[in-house]
């Protein structure tokens, strides 16, 4: 019932604001952006299991019995879009302490 009551709020308020005709071209949009940067990124444009990961930094964290999938990077990329392809493959845990070593630098 609580589940019921956010879904049936979050799409009335979707109807109220933006609409599901822009709902649906932003949703696109995203669909194609995340295509162009697995292209751009990604080494087989796909998520390997953690076995295969590469680099290690990339590793996402572990837990239990399941295999939490990460990705390769092409190795033909300049600086900046190296660097712009790290986070947005970073695993959560790497990403926090990127964050703070942002938002408190020393």
């Amino acid at each position: 019932q609580l589940y019921l009551h956010f879904n049936q709020t979050f799409w009335r308020r979707i109807e109220e604001t933006i609409g599901l005709e822009e709902l649906e071209k932003e949703v696109n949009h995203l669909r194609t952006r995340q295509k162009e940067l697995m292209e751009t990124c990604l080494l087989n444009q796909e998520a390997v299991g953690k076995d295969h990961i590469k680099d290690k930094d990339l590793l996402p964290f572990q837990s239990g019995a399941a295999d939490i999938l990460g990705y390769n990077l092409r190795q033909d990329l300049d600086n900046r879009t190296l660097r712009t392809c790290q986070k947005m493959v970073m695993p959560e845990l790497q990403y926090m302490s990127y964050l703070y070593s942002v938002q408190h630098p020393h």
